[in-house]
């Protein structure tokens, strides 16, 4: 009741009956639908991933690293290495001078170009992007490794991957997406076109 009267003086009611609550709907909608994945071609998909899209990035960046004499810290990457031999997919932990999900690398890196940061936050990253290739880059690999952990997933029971879509999460009023209210599936905001052959219509072409 306090949440009603407040949208009343704030003139937003009618928003939220007309534009907002229909969307609420189709969210839930799609959420129990999910969409179907063609998981004979998710080995495919992820070399096509991780060698198209994210090692060309990363090892762009780790070269320009190397040509300032940056050393960065001792790489810890066991687990990343244990990862990616379960994807099938090739890591060479010798070529990896800043592991872009480490606060600690991340931090002492953009401290040592002379940012006075104390966390590597995404905000924090957002803030500095405009300014920063380094910052943005990092933002967009930690994206693309986020992308390249979700379509490794397994479907539901179904054969379908989910979304959970949110309506009041962000202050432009946009959509967002987080993984299903399953703690299954994925953002589907993060899939790119290299990711998108993942997915495939149902016999009712959706």
């Amino acid at each position: 009741e306090k949440l009603i009267q407040e949208a009343k003086e704030l003139n937003l009611w009618d928003y939220w009956l007309n534009k907002r609550l229909p969307l609420l709907k189709w969210a839930i909608k799609q959420h129990q639908r999910g969409i179907a994945q063609d998981s004979e071609r998710q080995k495919e998909v992820l070399k096509t991933v991780w060698y198209e899209e994210l090692k060309p990035m990363e090892d762009a960046l780790n070269e320009a690293l190397r040509e300032v004499n940056y050393e960065g810290l001792e790489t810890r990457t066991k687990t990343k290495v244990e990862k990616f031999e379960l994807l099938n997919l090739e890591f060479d932990p010798e070529e990896e001078i800043l592991n872009v999900n480490s606060h600690v690398h991340v931090v002492t890196l953009l401290k040592a170009l002379g940012y006075s940061i104390i966390d590597s936050k995404e905000e924090t990253l957002a803030a500095l992007a405009e300014e920063s290739i380094v910052a943005k880059t990092i933002l967009n690999l930690r994206s693309q490794y986020s992308l390249l952990t979700s379509i490794s997933r397994p479907p539901d029971s179904d054969g379908r991957l989910r979304t959970a879509v949110a309506l009041h999460t962000t202050e432009t009023t946009r959509l967002s997406s987080t993984k299903s209210h399953f703690g299954t599936g994925t953002n589907f905001q993060n899939i790119t076109l290299k990711a998108r052959p993942l997915f495939c219509a149902s016999d009712w072409k959706e």
